[in-house]
């Protein structure tokens, strides 16, 4: 038996005599990584401590760490080592200087260990588990296991030869014979002490490994032999012959020793039993622990390499199943803790910690080369572990018996020659070359990474037959056979970090090695391979049944015949279809066409066309196109198409086109040939050259001196002047159309022929090919082609959808197909032509659709299925012009004419088939997997790193995610694949004028677009590639957000992951995105939820130290740009979630006017709010202003906002506020704060960077961290109003919580079976949900969450009225604890109680809000205590602090407490005062609300002028911070204020900036109020901004808008002041619809003083209409009692909004002067006088006094000052209000009238 190996050693070194000299002889660099307390030392013994373990599964994830070499971190280990690990130490030690072929002869002990389970264990994990997600399970488990067994082997001196799949062979190397007999001891312990530990090994899948052990010793035979680029070696012999035969003989669990060995063994030390053939041996324990002592003692030359007191424990059954126990479970016996430092910790130090590294390049060629690739790339071999589709091919070759040892030699070498060179042409890799005593077999797999092909199976076949061809025509060879299969197989590298392998494990493996052995002489497949390889079914011949041991058959076994074919088609077939939807490419060439045609003599058309795409886009069958064209026009076309292995072969272009040119593969000889070629040629000058094209074409002409005398370069060149001359000479009277497909395989030395024919204006070369790849660039004079001026590249994108259908149709050859196949297409083919083909291939032959004639499909068929456009097979040219309509429009079909039959055949869906859950074919995955395997390993790695993220993501964010990259690496790396299309930039399409485009010089494949503004630290390097230093590579990418151009790339790469590499790279982007999760940094920062940190038990992670910060990318102004705010200012769209309408808040705070466009933080501001309702300014006793304070002097606003709205000397100052100096103070804090919410993203950050945070965390397993995210995306959506989406969140949580709490996974991948969630938590979820609910208005739906929320706080509500009259007592009682005591109780809970308190804080606040939503007054003014008392305890959130001081401000308010509500009012100024030095956005937003609530609440209690002052404050608050939102919210109020104050102008002013914020921002709500301040300012002062007329017409459009019909107080208070404006004007008819309109919508409760305001109008209403009876004498007496009960009504509302109580006396003064009672009408005026003083009301104090004087002067007043009936009511204008006093007067009965 022998082995081959891809394995290397130091050139140089000398070879130690036996190996206890090599380990003695410890280096001095070694000493210090022996020591014992090295962490990075994982090579640690099979038989070494473990710390105990708890549980069964933590058991297994320890064991598999420890010896899993893809856990051990190979940091520090020096470039050779990384290599040397892939080779054994008889590779490492060798004479590299011999030539090949090259033997050696040794003596030593042999191991063949086979493991049996593997496969099993691979099937299991490959089908157990979703998307490959098995696979590093599978890793793990096999590395464990190999691992053990190898530390085992490697602590006993021994020397890995080879992984074979799952078998190992393994050597001792013995310097005389003598040592036979020690050494054999030692292995056979060591064999014993492997079988203890690893037979029956557990695996968490249910499946059992056991090894088998062959043992034998004597001579063996070491064969190196290679070329240039590979070397590989075999081991041969009698030994190993005899160990392969011992290992057949052995069981599972057992140790057989071959007739030689056992003669060598000391039978006296071993429990033994022959076999039933009486010659082999099985070895089963040891029989005495003194011998064990004394043989060790003895100083045998392997004792102090291993382990002293392994051995005993095989003594008996019961102490080896105790070890096995012991070592499984990680529990160290205790001959194992008095165990002395293991020698073995030393295993291959001096091979992979050398520090002579000269033959690392000798090394190499050892290596497989796409670990080689990963290696070169600095990239951890984890990432070569998957399972993916490969072509696995055996190849046994017999040779005759008779050889010496150098025909052996030779025979090797040459069948290595044979299969390397036909394996390495077809892209496939040689992986292991295996010397049983059935001969020499070579593993070669196609299909592997950086090598993986569309056709890999066809790669196989063909490659498979050549060698079988090449090997039969060997004399020495006796038999060759071959088995080919295809499938899902584990690759990867297995076994110890100091000794492992690339290998392929798999049911697949196993298959291809049963058919090579039962088909002799052949070449076989499986069904598989048959299927993907898309040969012609004439080249395969199915095989007759043969049992397969192992195997279970359900598909037929073929024989590959061969496919003669020479790759070329001298002229394309045509095709029974016109092409589809390549119409504008079509054009193009057919302008090319034209010119060749029309115009050749002026040579302006094209010499090279290309027409350029991706594998299956159609490029094939656009030529095929385009050759029919031109032949149609008479040019004659000469066509060929490459294959792979063209590639490689040097001329076969030219020759292929010369052939073909020159019609010399239809003479039967080369005589013949001669005279046809010297019959064309005219030019007799080359005739002495011709002999030049003897190696090219079949031709032999006489060699002349001339041409005998030149060599190499000179021969070549004057080949290509030859070459010229005679094709040139021979276009110049027939023009030639050369086609090429597939050019990118084009030959090095064919692109000088190509090149030369660009010159040539005679003739044009049309090509296809592939996007040029940066690490696969072709040769100087390809590119000279590719980018010369005259050539023209036509890039082919997938085909639009609306032709998928179609062409589905054409594949098939029927009329119709079902709707479920035309959506299936659609949504997952990408517009690519080969997808489509290969999934209806698959669905045909899986028998999911069937093709039957149109009488035969179901009835309801035809209405369910797409049918085919008109196009129809093609036909005869008929010489004119066609045309053909596809999906109404008209498709040029050329000078070709349509047949008249169409086909009855239809395709239909099986019975039962279901296309929802439809996976793509294996070989539609397999395109793309060769699409990215073309990449180099750093680009692939950077691509499959970046499928983690998303199909849209951030270049920093990729920086970060890559592993052991740098930010140059991965920029170069991006650049590569944006060239090779696989990678976009993602900026917005509509930035159209800053497209730019970097290397301009490149072809259009690698032109790179990017809409990006450049960042000046982005500046251009060079990267030199590997062994290249002469072509360095620049690298200017500066994108920074990018796309995979197609999702199904995105897909694949992902899918080429292992489960754990997904969850590394998930939780890498995870703590990414972390740092993005929380409030854009125009809003300061910070979190969404306060006092919602990390979890407990996730502590945070230090941040990586990079340049910036990790949770932004810089931009190019040098400021730090989050993943939000690049996506926002790069695609400028808006934001992606979308808000309810209605928006609570609005209404709240605008007394029932607001927003519905809010910022991020409206939402935190309307949890603040309560609501103004009627009770919330009820009239105290005292009616009185509040008194001023000293050093309250002018307005904060009036500082803030200019002298435009400063106030006048008639200002009042107002109680409570801070004072002149403080308030400077804080205004020039505020100056210093750089707070701009026009740039909030926020919004940007919960659509996208939560989903993506919750993405990446489900990925990675992490519960805690998906429930903490979750909970934070929840309570984000619930501040935007986002209801539903927090719902769904909230929902997700709790599912997550009930699994963890019956004991299941919280997710399918979860790293964890617990998940800990505090207190706080579990409230937080039930209160977020409750405030989604009452954000929809489902207030009972909502109070259950409130309530569950503060009982888990240890806060339960009461549920009794003598319960909330208890808890009424209790609160009241502890808050005048807080105002008495403040230093004992306030500020003293303790850090964790502050967290609770807070959280009980914010609930409260909910509850009180919901309790006044549903008019429960003291239940509502319970829960604001209690919130009060909890955010005072815990004081340690200012912004809670402030919410609850609002809110019993609003709640004294409603009790009629109004001092006590100026207290709080007060205390709240005062706390924010205490705090002004680190306010920051989010405490400045409170205190806007804070001035806001003031506002309101004075002027509902009628101190005008300290509204005017809080007013100005809030809105000075919102002009710094730019929150246009909360300022729409806050200038309705204020505008009112102002005109109530008599301040019309600076009302004017605000009422404008209430429109153009209101326009700025789309705000249809704030429209609404902008017209009812307009209307206000029409009616009370006749201002005119926007007519009568132009009111009615707002109010007609938006009467609608869904945003408008929500809000009930601005529809009824702009319908009620429409309905004033008619009736004042005596449009009785108007007034009367807007009047009834109104009516319909008037609020029940008049509980915001916008209502109230409203309602007011609607009493005028009542009283002209009075009037007007009164005038018309009709229905007096309706209209009397009318207008009473209106008066009365507003009378009730002036209790809770005393500002309005002037009104109302107005009113009553002037009903009882139509009702003839003028005295008390007098006392009514005079009263509404004297409230006006007392308010500050100057707008009804001027009316009053207006209408006392209209009705009770006695001389006759100047009519000039006063209103007209027949009059217009705007007699302002509007660069000039307040110029005149002209008021509106309410009118009286002529004395003619019957009143």
């Amino acid at each position: 038996m022998g082995v081959g190996c891809s394995s290397a050693g130091l050139k140089g070194a000398s070879r130690p005599r036996d190996h206890a000299k090599r380990r003695n002889s410890v280096a001095p660099w070694r000493g210090s990584l022996a020591d014992s307390g090295d962490e990075d030392d994982y090579a640690q013994s099979a038989y070494e401590d473990a710390d105990a373990r708890s549980t069964v599964e933590t058991t297994l994830q320890a064991r598999e760490k420890r010896h899993s070499f893809d856990e051990q971190s190979d940091t520090g280990m020096p470039d050779i080592g990384r290599y040397a690990s892939h080779v054994p130490d008889l590779v490492m030690y060798r004479d590299h200087n011999k030539p090949m072929p090259y033997r050696k002869r040794q003596r030593g002990v042999v191991m063949f260990a086979d493991v049996s389970g593997f496969t099993s264990l691979c099937e299991k994990y490959t089908h157990s588990t979703d998307k490959g997600c098995g696979t590093d399970k599978l890793t793990k488990t096999l590395n464990s296991y190999i691992g053990r067994i190898v530390s085992g082997i490697l602590a006993c001196g021994g020397d890995i030869l080879k992984f074979a799949g799952d078998a190992i062979f393994a050597r001792w190397k013995v310097d005389t014979g003598t040592e036979l007999g020690p050494t054999l001891k030692e292995v056979v312990m060591c064999s014993l002490d492997i079988q203890s530990v690893c037979d029956n090994w557990e695996t968490d899948v249910g499946v059992k490994l056991r090894v088998k052990i062959g043992l034998a010793a004597g001579e063996m035979k070491i064969t190196q032999f290679g070329n240039d680029a590979e070397r590989i070696f075999t081991v041969t012999g009698q030994s190993v012959t005899d160990a392969n035969l011992a290992e057949k003989f052995a069981d599972s669990g057992t140790i057989i020793l071959s007739p030689m060995a056992w003669k060598l063994c000391d039978k006296s030390t071993f429990q033994w039993e022959f076999r039933k053939d009486g010659r082999h041996v099985k070895v089963s324990g040891i029989i005495s622990d003194d011998l064990i002592s004394n043989s060790l003692s003895s100083g045998s030359s392997f004792g102090e390499a291993r382990p002293k007191s392994p051995g005993r424990l095989s003594t008996t059954t019961t102490t080896s199943r105790r070890r096995r126990k012991s070592v499984q479970s990680g529990e160290p016996d205790e001959n194992q803790k008095r165990s002395p430092e293991l020698a073995w910790r030393n295993i291959r130090r001096e091979a992979c910690y050398s520090e002579d590294d000269s033959a690392l390049e000798d090394i190499r060629k050892y290596i497989i080369r796409p670990v080689l690739q990963k290696l070169d790339d600095d990239q951890p071999l984890i990432y070569l572990s998957e399972v993916r589709q490969v072509s696995i091919v055996f190849i046994n070759l017999v040779h005759q018996d008779n050889f010496t040892d150098e025909q052996e030699c030779e025979a090797f070498q040459e069948a290595f020659d044979i299969v390397y060179n036909s394996v390495h042409n077809m892209q496939g890799c040689l992986n292991k070359v295996f010397m049983f005593d059935k001969g020499c077999t070579f593993l070669a797999i196609f299909g592997l990474p950086g090598y993986k092909h569309e056709d890999d199976s066809a790669h196989a076949l063909k490659a498979s037959s050549k060698i079988c061809k090449d090997l039969g025509q060997k004399e020495n060879v006796r038999h060759i056979s071959i088995g080919v299969t295809t499938g899902s197989t584990f690759c990867g590298v297995v076994g110890h970090k100091y000794r492992h392998e690339y290998t392929v494990i798999g049911r697949k493996v196993n298959l291809a090695a049963r058919l090579m052995m039962a088909h002799k002489d052949k070449v076989s497949c499986d069904n598989e391979t048959y299927y993907h390889s898309k040969l012609p079914r004439h080249a395969f011949d199915e095989l007759p049944f043969v049992e397969l041991k192992g195997v279970q058959q359900t598909t037929p076994m073929h024989e590959y015949l061969g496919d003669d074919g020479d790759g070329k088609a001298h002229a394309a077939e045509t095709p029974d279809y016109p092409i589809l939807g390549r119409e504008n490419e079509m054009d193009k060439f057919l302008d090319e066409l034209h010119l060749m045609t029309q115009h050749l003599e002026k040579g302006d058309h094209r010499r090279v066309i290309i027409f350029e795409g991706e594998a299956g886009i159609g490029k094939s069958r656009m030529l095929e196109e385009v050759i029919m064209k031109a032949e149609e026009e008479g040019i004659r076309v000469l066509s060929c198409a490459l294959t792979v292995q063209d590639y490689n072969t040097p001329y076969l272009t030219v020759k292929t086109l010369i052939d073909m040119l020159f019609d010399i593969d239809s003479k039967d000889s080369h005589i013949e040939a001669e005279h046809h070629l010297l019959s064309i040629i005219k030019h007799h000058d080359v005739a002495d050259e011709l002999c030049l094209l003897n190696d090219l074409i079949n031709v032999k002409f006489h060699v002349t001196p001339l041409v005998a005398a030149m060599r190499g370069e000179e021969r070549t060149k004057e080949l290509h002047k030859l070459l010229y001359k005679i094709v040139h000479e021979y276009t110049a009277g027939n023009f030639v159309l050369f086609a090429v497909d597939n050019a990118h395989l084009i030959d090095h030395d064919s692109w000088e022929f190509i090149s030369d024919l660009a010159e040539d204006p005679n003739s044009v070369c049309i090509m296809t090919m592939r996007p040029l790849q940066p690490n696969k660039m072709p040769s100087q004079t390809a590119l000279s082609v590719l980018y010369n001026p005259f050539t023209l590249h036509i890039k082919l994108s997938g085909l639009h959808a609306s032709v998928i259908p179609d062409l589905a149709c054409q594949i098939l050859d029927v009329a119709q197909i079902p709707r479920e196949i035309k959506e299936l297409l659609q949504r997952r083919s990408h517009g690519v032509p080969s997808w489509c083909e290969q999934v209806l291939r698959h669905l045909y032959f899986q028998g999911s659709i069937k093709i039957v004639n149109m009488e035969d499909a179901p009835p309801e068929y035809s209405r369910l299925s797409h049918k085919r456009s008109s196009i129809r097979k093609q036909s005869v040219s008929s010489g004119t012009e066609s045309y053909a309509e596809v999906d109404g429009s008209r498709t040029r079909m050329g000078s070709r004419t349509t047949a008249v039959a169409e086909t009855t055949m239809v395709c239909i869906l099986a019975p039962g088939i279901n296309l929802d859950d439809f996976n793509l074919p294996e070989s539609v995955k397999d395109m793309m997997v060769a699409r990215l395997d073309r990449l180099n390993t750093s680009d692939n790695m950077a691509a499959k790193c970046a499928s983690v993220i998303g199909v849209t993501f951030t270049r920093r964010m990729l920086e970060v995610v890559v592993p052991q990259y740098n930010n140059k690496k991965v920029r170069a790396s991006v650049q590569s694949l944006m060239q090779c299309q696989i990678l976009e930039c993602a900026a917005g399409d509509d930035e159209q004028h800053r497209v730019h485009h970097h290397h301009a010089h490149l072809a259009a494949s690698q032109k790179i677009e990017c809409r990006c503004a450049k960042d000046p630290e982005d500046a251009s390097f060079l990267v030199y590639p590997k062994g290249n230093r002469s072509n360095p590579i620049v690298v200017d990418i500066h994108c920074k957000l990018l796309r995979f151009r197609s999702p199904l790339i995105q897909e694949t790469a992902y899918a080429l992951l292992t489960e754990d590499q997904r969850k590394a790279l998930h939780k890498t982007c995870g703590e990414f995105l972390e740092g993005q999760a929380h409030k854009c940094k125009a809003c300061g920062g910070g979190d969404f939820v306060h006092y919602h940190g990390p979890q407990a038990s996730e502590p945070k992670q230090p941040e990586k130290p990079t340049g910036t910060s990790i949770g932004f990318v810089r931009s190019a102004t040098g400021n730090e740009e989050s993943y939000a705010s690049l996506k926002l200012t790069q695609s400028k769209q808006r934001p992606s979630i979308e808000k309810p309408q209605g928006a609570m808040g609005a209404k709240r705070l605008s007394g029932g006017g607001g927003s519905r466009r809010q910022s991020s933080f409206a939402g935190r501001v309307q949890k603040m709010e309560r609501g103004f309702k009627a009770q919330d300014f009820k009239r105290s006793s005292d009616f009185s202003a509040v008194t001023i304070e000293e050093g309250s002097v002018s307005s904060f606003g009036s500082r803030m906002s200019g002298s435009r709205l400063s106030i006048d000397s008639k200002s009042r100052a107002s109680a409570g506020f801070f004072g002149s100096a403080s308030e400077i103070q804080m205004e020039e804090g505020w100056k210093q704060m750089d707070i701009d919410l026009r740039g909030c993203e926020c919004l940007q950050v919960l659509a996208s960077v939560y989903p993506l945070l919750l993405h990446h965390w489900k990925g990675a397993g992490n519960v805690s961290k998906v429930i903490h995210f979750l909970v934070e995306s929840a309570a984000a959506a619930v501040s935007v109003n986002n209801n539903m989406e927090a719902l769904s969140h909230l929902f997700e949580v709790s599912d997550m919580l009930r699994a963890v709490s019956k004991g299941r996974k919280a997710l399918e991948n979860a790293t964890e079976m617990t998940c800990r969630v505090d207190k706080e938590e579990r409230s937080r979820i039930e209160s977020l949900q409750g405030q989604a609910y009452f954000q929809m208005d489902r207030f009972e739906e909502s109070m259950p969450h409130f309530h569950r929320a503060l009982k888990i706080l240890g806060n339960p509500q009461p549920t009794s009225e003598a319960g909330v009259s208890l808890r009424l007592l209790q609160a009241g009682f502890r808050q005048l604890l807080h105002v008495m005591w403040p230093a004992q109780f306030v500020g003293k809970a303790t850090s964790s109680r502050a967290n609770r308190l807070v959280e009980q804080a914010r609930c409260l606040s909910h509850v009180s809000h919901a309790y006044h939503m549903v008019h429960q007054d003291r239940r509502a003014l319970v829960a604001a205590l209690q919130q009060l008392n909890a955010a005072e305890q815990a004081d340690d959130d200012l912004h809670e602090l402030i919410t609850a001081y609002t809110a019993i401000m609003e709640n004294c308010q409603m009790m009629n407490w109004s001092r006590i509500a100026e207290g709080y009012e007060r205390k709240a100024l005062k706390r924010c005062k205490e705090v002004e030095s680190s306010l920051v956005a989010d405490d400045l937003i409170t205190l806007a609300h804070l001035f806001s609530v003031s506002m309101s609440l004075r002027l509902g209690r009628g101190q005008i002028h300290p509204a005017v002052d809080s007013g100005y404050h809030s809105k000075s608050v919102c002009e710094r911070l730019h929150d246009n939102a909360m300022e729409l919210q806050c200038l309705p109020v204020l505008a009112q204020a102002l005109l109530l104050a008599n301040r019309e102008r600076d009302s004017v002013e605000v009422v404008r900036q209430l429109f153009y914020l209101s326009e700025e921002n789309e705000d249809v709500m704030g429209k609404a109020w902008y017209y009812c301040n307009c209307l206000d300012l029409l009616l009370e002062e006749g201002v005119v901004l926007e007519n009568y007329e132009e009111c009615v017409e707002f109010t007609s459009e938006i009467a609608e808008d869904p945003s408008f019909m929500d809000d009930v107080i601005p529809r009824f208070y702009l319908l009620a002041g429409l309905a004033l404006c008619a009736s004042r004007k005596g449009n009785w008819y108007r007034a009367e619809s807007w009047f009834l309109l109104a009516e319909e919508l008037r609020p029940p409760r008049l509980e915001t003083f916008m209502a109230a305001n409203g309602y007011a109008k609607v009493v005028e209403c009542e009283l002209l209409a009075y009037c007007n009876a009164l005038v018309q004498g009709l229905k007096v007496m309706q209209m009397k009692k009318q207008a009473l009960k209106a008066i009365k009504q507003l009378g009730h509302a002036c209790l809770a909004f005393p500002v309005l109580k002037p009104r109302w006396l107005h009113y009553q003064a002037y009903f009882h002067m139509l009702s003839g009672d003028p005295k008390t009408g007098r006392v009514f005026v005079d009263k509404a006088v004297e409230v006006c003083e007392e308010h500050g009301n100057e707008m009804e104090e001027k009316w009053v006094l207006y209408n006392r004087r209209r009705w009770f002067k006695k001389r006759k007043v100047n009519q000039a000052k006063f209103w007209v009936p027949d009059g217009d009511l705007d007699w302002h204008t509007k660069d000039d209000p307040g110029a005149t006093e002209i008021k509106y007067w309410l009118p009286m009965p002529p004395p003619s009238s019957k009143w």
